[in-house]
């Protein structure tokens, strides 16, 4: 068995938040594991159908993918076993969640003996531990030399040709506002994307704006918070 197993606990970086994680959790572990995905659903019979539709899929398709297929390959006996094991141990814990994005867990937690524990499991690699430590009001976002009062987030979607003529039509008249970098990307590229990150971002004063954009496409702002400016 190939083991990620370290010498000693990570470092627990501070991270500046208006909430904890969850509003429950105080810290956060990042890790990385083979085939973590199929654990998502915490299931023995979905881990088993899963690496079963994987491995079949890979040897099917072998060259998907180009070179990453051949860093892909098929899904080995000992990375089933791990991914049992994970699903054994988290059933075994309490207090806690996890989130899976392909190989990569995020587990939360306010148990940092918890954290430790998973650092040091064989078939893990512990990438990053994180604290979260509340600096700010809620719903508020700490920024240097800000300009506006507020901040507005973009809903993740994907705009219709109409759409995105419309909203490109009108935050370019509105002088008064600050587009953030990826929505600035957005709306000047010569060639034309019509996919809304939610990364994408206003600042302006008061929610008149917010107001206006609900009403050209719904659901378009998921969020808005006040600014702080940092001294």
């Amino acid at each position: 068995m190939v083991s990620y197993k370290s010498t000693s606990p990570l470092t627990i970086k501070i991270h500046r938040r208006d909430r904890s994680y969850f509003d429950l959790y105080e810290y956060c572990l990042a890790f990385r594991m083979d085939e973590m995905s199929c654990v998502r659903e915490m299931e023995h019979d979905r881990i088993d159908r899963m690496i079963n539709h994987r491995n079949d899929w890979r040897q099917r398709s072998p060259n998907f993918g180009g070179s990453w297929a051949s860093r892909r390959g098929q899904i080995t006996e000992e990375q089933r076993a791990n991914c049992h094991a994970m699903l054994d141990f988290l059933q075994a814990q309490q207090n806690y969640k996890i989130t899976v994005s392909g190989d990569w867990g995020y587990v939360y937690t306010s148990d940092l003996g918890l954290i430790r524990t998973i650092e040091q499991l064989p078939y893990v690699h512990a990438v990053s531990v994180k604290r979260s430590v509340l600096d700010r009001p809620r719903d508020t976002l700490r920024i240097q030399n800000s300009q506006h009062e507020f901040r507005s987030y973009f809903r993740a979607q994907r705009l219709d040709e109409p759409q995105r003529h419309n909203l490109v039509d009108f935050l370019i008249k509105q002088e008064s506002i600050r587009l953030g970098p990826g929505l600035a990307q957005f709306i000047e590229q010569d060639q034309k994307h019509y996919y809304v990150s939610e990364n994408f971002f206003i600042d302006h004063d008061g929610m008149g704006i917010v107001t206006m954009l609900s009403l050209l496409l719904p659901r378009i702002t998921r969020k808005t918070v006040k600014l702080i400016r940092d001294k």
